[in-house]
């Protein structure tokens, strides 16, 4: 098929009335440059060479291209996600079996929302659905009852139904949704009178769960070309606010790929209003989200170089996700459809958006790839515990043109958020030293210091400390440790003990406060391992790491701004100014500081390389329960990928613009483990006199995140 690209510069000639360059001779992808880019505009026609091309004729030939370059064998790389790895979810693992609800030809696109107890709604394009509709619909409905395996399909009668229209020539149902008892719906290639243009959507609804609709006197005419809704539980249980959220690949036509999604909202009571229509302008200052009633104003949620195409997002629930599915383009394609997925993850509606899963070749049956589209998770069929969901789609080869479901199992790192940590099986952390991933807990209610001392290994400076009673309010105990430097005597105290027999993951967590009049602080607490392990704190500074020794990690407030961040020894360490080694940081952001003359809750975890060759440990940090966001991505937990940024000397600056940081290789042997915690004060520099005071309490380290103090008496 060598003599495709050559068509395909003959197409663009006659649109463009120009010879393309050497470069966009030489790309696929450039050579179809004006399809490529219909999405991303904004006017309904474009004038060449004298000629007038509508948007109609400019979606067919989208469609030509897009058929002939399915042939096409490019032999290029695989695609790269655009997005860094989750924080939550580690792995999905698809299970093997399609399952299929209806016979073969039944229909295609699928979208679906939770309507009753055991009720989902779903509308099916150009086919006769499951009980063989004659003739075949391009709008058709029907009815879910049951859960996968054991589901069935149940058609039936609508005022909306609609002969078939082929393809893009047919309204099709691109999002439905339930919320107080109406049912809405999203229709896609909607047409109107006297027009030749189907790349239109426009919104309908009923009070009927489907048999009768009402129309909207309205339609979006240009970039919500297939437009869906956020799926929250059954008739909208568990949204997140009182708006209804629509999504959609930014482009005129259902049938081409645009870089960007875009999202609007609407109060769920006044969905058929379109003046009260708000649109996703970007994230202020603070990340929160901004909203404007203009549409031109519009800024993307997310942003694939790929291509994204029929876009639906549900929330998970029990993980506290919500979950992007998305087809995707691989690179050197220009195929309508193809055989690439990707599923992505994200505390908001808008981001920022992290990887789950993605894959050019997600559908493949005997070693060929497989066109599907639609994808989407389904609420209903999302376990308790949001581990297990099934995804919904359809179609074009291996008899997958029906109602599909594959199953999809998530392992959940042990990053999981707050709230979902070990502190949140006991109230007000009574009892959580008996928990069997518990390795060690220390909460100083002992009656004297001497007792405190005996459960730690070296003690320096014991003078410096007492027992107060200044507690963490959702604490159960009544003292904690208070250490007060004086300037000119000293440079504080520690409290070391080792973690037999060492581990590959661990979390620490600890409340601290810091006096007002505390001085800047030089080195603060810190967690790491030693082969072979000591019963007391070794040195290095300014020395990188051989890999087989020793690595560590701080948790520091940083000089006079007090902002939270790492401080790392390991043997990947760049060199600083100086040339020697001295600890990284990575976080680099003002706004987390650590605010004086109050308890704070800080958790730290690291995570071993493994195998001892790789680059793919990790490390995090929560303030108060809360990884740390900045410019769209989480920049408090580093690893292999994730978060994007750009090293000046020994300082890792995230910047979404800039690279995946490139994992941590704390070691490169099996004897070197994580083996010790080091409660650390290190002032040097205060003037003389001056009293800095700051107190520790209920520190628990353990195998799982742990999370803030649950604050209930149950």
């Amino acid at each position: 098929m060598t003599f495709i690209p050559h068509v395909l510069i003959v197409v663009y000639i006659v649109l463009l009335g120009s010879v393309p360059s050497a470069a966009e001779r030489t790309n696929c992808n450039r050579q179809a440059l004006l399809f490529s880019s219909l999405g991303r505009k904004k006017i309904k026609w474009i004038s060449t060479a004298g000629q007038t091309v509508n948007k109609a004729i400019k979606a067919f030939l989208l469609l030509l291209v897009g058929f002939l370059l399915g042939f096409c064998d490019f032999g290029v790389a695989a695609s790269s996600s655009p997005y860094p790895p989750s924080p939550v979810v580690a792995k999905l693992t698809w299970d093997a079996e399609v399952i299929k609800c209806g016979p073969q030809g039944s229909g295609d696109n699928w979208p679906i929302t939770w309507a009753d107890d055991d009720l989902q709604i779903t509308a099916f394009g150009d086919g006769d659905g499951f009980d063989k509709q004659n003739p075949d619909l391009s709008l058709g409905f029907a009815k879910i009852f049951g859960d996968p395996p054991h589901f069935r399909g149940e058609d039936f009668a609508s005022d909306a139904d609609t002969p078939e229209g082929g393809g893009p020539k047919g309204i099709k149902a691109s999002g439905l949704l339930r919320v107080d008892g109406v049912l809405y719906m999203f229709v896609r290639n909607y047409k109107l009178l006297g027009s030749d243009d189907f790349t239109n959507s426009r919104l309908a609804w009923s009070s009927d769960l489907g048999t009768h609709w009402h129309w909207a006197d309205w339609h979006f005419s240009y970039t919500f070309g297939c437009p869906e809704f956020i799926q929250f539980g059954k008739n909208y249980d568990g949204a997140r606010d009182n708006y209804v959220y629509v999504v959609s690949q930014a482009d005129d036509s259902a049938y081409g790929y645009s870089p960007d999604i875009v999202l609007a909202r609407v109060p769920k009571d006044e969905a058929a209003d379109r003046s009260r229509y708000e649109f996703f302008a970007g994230l202020d200052g603070h990340d929160k989200p901004t909203w404007s009633p203009h549409i031109e104003l519009r800024r993307p949620i997310f942003t694939d170089p790929n291509g994204v195409q029929r876009i639906a997002i549900t929330y998970n629930a029990p993980l506290g996700r919500y979950i992007l599915t998305t087809s995707h383009r691989p690179k050197g394609r220009m195929a309508a459809h193809t055989a690439a997925l990707g599923v992505f993850d994200a505390r908001e509606p808008w981001g920022p958006w992290t990887t789950v899963y993605y894959n050019d070749h997600w559908s493949v049956s005997d070693g060929k790839d497989c066109r599907t589209y639609h994808h989407k998770f389904p609420t209903k069929w999302m376990s308790n515990d949001g581990k297990t969901m099934y995804l919904l789609y359809s179609g074009l080869d291996g008899n997958l043109y029906t109602f599909c479901v594959k199953k999809a199992t998530l392992e959940i790192r042990q990053t999981a958020q707050a709230g979902s940590g070990l502190a949140g099986k006991y109230a007000r952390d009574k009892g959580i030293e008996n928990d069997p991933d518990v390795i060690f807990a220390e909460n100083f209610e002992e009656g004297s210091l001497d007792a405190v001392k005996s459960r730690w290994e070296n003690v320096t400076n014991i003078e410096i400390m007492s027992l107060s009673e200044d507690v963490p309010k959702a604490s159960a105990g009544k003292r904690s440790l208070l250490m007060s430097h004086i300037g000119g005597k000293d440079t504080g105290g520690h409290l070391y003990r080792r973690l037999l027999p060492g581990y590959e993951q661990l979390y620490f967590r600890f409340y601290v406060k810091f006096d007002p009049n505390c001085f800047p602080i030089h080195h603060f607490v810190h967690v790491g391992g030693y082969n072979p392990s000591t019963p007391w704190p070794q040195g290095g500074a300014g020395i990188r790491p051989a890999g087989n020794e020793r690595f560590t990690t701080g948790v520091e407030p940083y000089g006079e701004k007090w902002r939270w961040d790492f401080y790392s020894y390991w043997m990947g360490m760049r060199s600083s100014p100086d040339r020697q080694s001295w600890g990284h940081d990575f976080i680099n952001d003002e706004n987390l500081r650590a605010e004086k003359g109050k308890w704070i809750c800080v958790e730290l975890m690291m995570k071993m390389n493994n195998p001892v060759t790789e680059s793919n440990g990790e490390q995090a940090i929560w303030i108060d329960g809360k990884l740390w966001t900045k410019n769209g991505q989480v920049i408090s937990h580093l690893g292999k990928g994730f978060p994007k940024g750009k090293w000046i000397w020994d300082s890792f600056n995230p910047d979404p613009n800039g690279l995946p940081f490139e994992g941590f290789q704390w070691c490169n042997t099996e004897k070197l483990n994580l083996n010790f915690l080091w409660l650390l004060l290190y002032i040097t520099k205060a003037p003389p006199g001056q009293v800095s005071k700051v107190w520790f309490d209920d520190i628990v380290v353990a195998k799982k995140y742990i999370g803030p103090i649950n604050p209930s008496d149950n």
